[in-house]
C-alpha cells in the first residue's frame, strides 16, 4: 500500500498542485490576520488625524498615548497571529511533501506516516482496491495484479539493497 502511495501521489505535478491547493487554502480560512491588519491600519489614521488636531491645539497627550498603547496591542495580536499559524511558501510545502521521496519503503514508521498523511480511505472488493488520498480527484484504483507487481518489485529493491549491504569487498 505505501509503495502505491508513494508512486502515485509523489509525482511532480500532483505535489505541485498539492502545494498550489495549501496555499490557496492558507490565504483563504485565517481571516484574524487581514482584521487584525485592517485595525491596526484604521489606528494609524487615528494616530495621524490626532497628530493634526494635537498641533492644532485640539486634544491632549493622554490621548495619543491612549491611541499608541492601542496600536501596540494590536501589533502584538498580529504578531502572536502571524506565529501561531504562519502561512508556509509553496517552496516550503513542496520540499515537505518532497522529503518522502528519499523514505526507506521498508521502515514501518515510515510507511506508517505515508497512510496517514497521504491516504484518505481504502476500499476493498472482490477484485481491486479504491485509495482515495486526501485531495479532491484523489482516487486510484488498484487490482491486486498491480498490488502483486509492485510488492514483487519493492521485494527486488530489498534483495539487492540486502546483498549489497552483505556482500564482502
Amino acid at each position: 500500500m505505501a509503495q502505491v502511495t508513494r508512486d502515485f501521489v509523489l509525482q511532480d505535478s500532483i505535489i505541485d498542485q498539492a502545494a498550489n491547493a495549501i496555499v490557496a487554502i492558507q490565504k483563504k480560512e485565517n481571516v484574524m490576520i487581514p482584521f487584525l491588519q485592517k485595525r491596526l491600519d484604521d489606528i494609524g489614521k487615528w494616530i495621524g488625524n490626532l497628530v493634526n488636531s494635537i498641533e492644532g491645539g485640539l486634544a491632549n497627550a493622554s490621548i495619543k498615548q491612549r491611541l499608541n498603547d492601542l496600536e501596540a496591542d494590536v501589533e502584538i495580536a498580529l504578531a502572536q497571529e502571524k506565529i501561531e499559524n504562519p502561512l508556509l511558501t509553496k517552496e516550503e510545502i513542496v520540499f515537505w511533501i518532497s522529503r518522502f521521496n528519499d523514505g526507506d519503503i521498508d521502515d514501518p514508521a515510515y510507511r506508517e506516516d505515508m497512510v496517514d498523511i497521504f491516504v484518505n480511505s481504502i476500499l476493498l472488493f472482490e477484485d481491486k482496491i479504491v485509495i482515495t488520498f486526501n485531495w479532491k480527484d484523489g482516487t486510484k484504483t488498484v487490482t491486486f495484479a498491480e498490488l502483486e507487481v509492485a510488492d514483487r518489485a519493492a521485494g527486488d529493491k530489498r534483495k539487492s539493497r540486502e546483498y549489497i549491504a552483505n556482500r564482502r569487498f
